[in-house]
């Protein structure tokens, strides 16, 4: 017996030591190859971020002259020079320049600064200014007088398209040497600068400065590459890297050129730098792993082997079971009990990234926990529920019914709604389920099969019970394997022209054979798949986000049909542009508008952008705040859809709406009874009483036209009148004639 236990502790210790010795070797080359790239990638990060410091200087001071460049009193040609440089002189002290000054196109000049400023007519980048009409950096200089660096940034003075001059402006280079020196921090990285000539124009050690020979330190064994093809990316501006080995110390060198100027910025990583330090933590950790080892080898009582077990088969972060532990439990329960009486439910939390991005980690772990220990509570001996990564949990869950399992499912959904009750106004947590009903024809041995499943089925949600959720068949599996074949090729039809805008006229009810407006829509024809139906594609681009990108390109293409027309002389039809609820989260949606607008030259009150009833009920407070700055730039708003939902006419004294937009739906089902004619024509009634417009969409028949006149709408737009046409069409319909 003692003979065996022998064998089997030296069998016991043999395994233990070749995994030691496996465990040391990939531990080593790990670590060798984890400060390898992460040198790399630290020594690219910061000479992109030092690029980008340099850069942003440079655009500042560069933004500063363009917008003097722009002032009537430097472009006026009756002011003389020495005037307009008087106008100049308190920039020099507020900005800190060396000098400030204003150039006509022959290089005759006045300055801030008397120090040789009729000499500029003779400088290379004064030449290249006037040349080019373009934003020019001056190589470094040294004045004469005072002896510092200086270069100096051109910009033109452009009036009625015909160049006049310049301002001109000189900085002190040390300011750009102090961006550099920030960089300079980490003892294995070093920051140097050279300009076309290859000449060092800053450098750590000043001893360094306007020496050649030491440029990119060279004269090391270069790897890879060779010296001329190096010099050849410089002079093209490229940007690149290579690898020089000098000393016995190699080094990853960077470099890459600083926009508008004839600099480059070069970075120099001494890789085996910090290999000192990793090298003595590595003994350090090889010493614990020979500790740790030991223990584990004569110790293996019930502790050790249950904190092992909760570490495999338990979540670190909420304490509930991990997807290993709920594979193997499931498969236990499903062998032992009644099959039929179980789902797998799989929750996810919608746009959790969000609240993430948005209210940090330490929120978004917070309701992790929140929602596991509710489930953790809500389930019993013979359920399980687990959490499989990030925001999915998984439920084994018994019902006899699948209205007994919604109920179960709201009932936890408004205990996790409950974490918010206190902060409601930051964000509320929005749980959807997919769900498959396990029935004696499935393998329980093929688990994740049936994990996969509740999975695809979350995919597809019906909204019910306040939550959404959705059960598993083929035609869910089938409509996710489209909409994934549309994902996939979004992206190339949009680039490829696939897309295109279709107008469908509105019409003044005073008079229906004239139009008065339009509304873009959004088509896809695809080689591929055909015509796609905006049903197909619209819902999954707003669950995608996509739709940012297509909502976009329509406000883009409606602001080039404006420009045009109105370039033609005709006068244009207000056009409405969809937007989805989407843009309600990207900080940038009103740059980018406005940037579009101004980019085609159209007055914002030709653009109509119109926000479904579903958006408002999103978050109202995020969309007042959206609404005024909209309503300031110019721009019409309208209320798509309404009376599509549960609309509340608080919404008409709550938004400054300019246009309601009334549903083909509401307008069907409230015509059909004296009630609902009461009704729409009081909505009509209000709207009008607080100076909104209204538009019916969807008109099909003369009775409800003749309706719609009795009420006092406005406008309507349907089949009755036309179909949503391409822009040549709608164009003969206005009567615009191009060649």
């Amino acid at each position: 017996m003692k003979k065996r236990e022998k064998v089997f502790d030296g069998l016991v210790f043999k395994h233990i030591l070749i995994l030691l010795i496996l465990l040391v070797l990939i531990d080593l080359t790990s670590t060798i190859i984890y400060a390898s790239n992460s040198m790399e990638i630290t020594s690219r990060n910061m000479i992109e971020a030092s690029k980008r410091e340099l850069e942003n200087y440079l655009e500042v001071n560069i933004s500063l002259l363009k917008a003097l460049s722009q002032d009537d009193r430097f472009s006026n040609g009756e002011t003389s020079l020495i005037e307009k440089e008087k106008l100049l002189s308190p920039y020099q002290k507020e900005y800190n320049l060396f000098m400030i000054g204003i150039t006509d196109t022959k290089g005759n000049a006045s300055s801030t600064y008397r120090e040789n400023v009729n000499s500029i007519k003779d400088k290379p980048s004064f030449k290249k200014a006037i040349k080019t009409k373009q934003v020019v950096v001056s190589d470094i200089e040294v004045s004469n007088v005072t002896g510092d660096k200086v270069f100096i940034i051109y910009v033109p003075i452009v009036k009625n398209n015909e160049m006049i001059g310049t301002i001109f402006a000189s900085f002190y280079f040390q300011d750009v040497n102090n961006l550099i020196s920030r960089s300079n921090f980490d003892d294995s990285i070093k920051f140097l600068m050279i300009d076309k000539d290859y000449t060092i124009i800053s450098h750590p050690n000043k001893k360094y400065v306007n020496d050649k020979s030491k440029m990119l330190d060279l004269e090391g064994n270069i790897i890879g590459t060779t010296k001329s093809e190096i010099l050849k990316n410089i002079n093209k501006k490229c940007q690149g890297d290579f690898l020089s080995w000098d000393n016995w110390r190699l080094y990853n060198v960077k470099y890459t050129n600083v926009k508008w100027t004839n600099w480059t910025l070069v970075s120099k990583c001494n890789i085996f730098k910090n290999f000192k330090n990793l090298i003595v933590n590595f003994m350090i950790k090889l010493y614990f792993y020979i500790v740790i080892f030991m223990i584990l080898w004569k110790l293996s009582n019930a502790k050790l082997i249950e904190q092992l077990k909760k570490l495999a088969y338990y979540d670190s972060l909420s304490g509930i079971k991990n997807k290993e532990k709920f594979r193997k439990d499931s498969m236990y329960i499903l062998k032992n009990y009644y099959q039929d009486n179980f789902y797998l439910v799989q929750l996810d939390v919608n746009k959790f990234k969000y609240i993430n991005e948005m209210f940090g980690y330490a929120e978004g772990n917070k309701i992790l926990i929140h929602i596991s220990q509710v489930l953790n509570n809500n389930t019993n001996k013979y359920e399980i529920c687990a959490r499989m990564d990030n925001d999915h949990f998984i439920l084994l869950i018994a019902c006899n019914t699948e209205d007994e399992l919604l109920n179960r499912l709201s009932k936890i959904n408004k205990e996790i709604c409950n974490l918010n009750t206190t902060n409601s106004s930051k964000y509320k947590i929005v749980m959807s389920s997919g769900i498959y009903k396990i029935t004696k024809k499935d393998d329980i041995k093929k688990i994740d099969l049936l994990i996969d499943r509740a999975n695809i089925a979350a995919k597809s949600k019906k909204e019910k019970y306040e939550h959404s959720y959705s059960f598993f068949n083929e035609d869910t599996r089938n409509r996710l394997y489209k909409e994934k074949r549309l994902e996939d090729n979004m992206n190339k039809a949009l680039e490829k022209g696939e897309f295109i805008v279709y107008y469908q006229p509105k019409y003044s009810l005073d008079d229906v054979n004239e139009i008065e407006g339009a509304e873009a829509l959004i088509r896809w024809n695809s080689p591929e798949f055909g015509f796609i139906s905006p049903i197909d594609f619209v819902p999954l681009f707003e669950k995608n986000g996509f739709i940012v990108n297509i909502d976009m390109f329509v406000f883009e293409e409606v602001c080039k049909t404006l420009n045009k027309w109105i370039n033609k002389g005709y006068t244009p039809v207000p056009i409405s542009v969809n937007m989805s609820r989407v843009h309600l989260y990207r900080d940038n949606f009103i740059e980018n508008i406005t940037d579009l607008i101004s980019k085609y030259n159209i007055s914002p009150e030709f653009i109509e952008l119109e926000l479904t009833e579903s958006v408002v009920f999103d978050n109202l407070n995020i969309l007042i705040d959206i609404m005024k700055k909209i309503k300031e730039i110019g721009f019409l708003i309208s209320m798509d859809d309404f009376g599509s939902g549960y609309s509340s006419l608080n919404l008409l004294k709550d938004l400054s709406f300019d246009i309601l937009k009334l549903d083909r739906g509401f307008l069907i089902e409230t015509t059909d009874t004296k009630r609902g004619k009461i009704i729409i024509s009081k909505i009509v009634e209000m709207a009008k009483a607080i100076d909104i417009k209204v538009i019916c969409e969807g008109v099909e028949t003369y009775e409800q036209v003749e309706f719609l006149k009795e009420i006092g709408c406005d406008k309507v737009q349907g089949y009755l009148f036309a179909k949503p046409m391409v822009l040549d069409e709608f164009e003969k319909h206005l009567n615009f004639k191009f060649d």
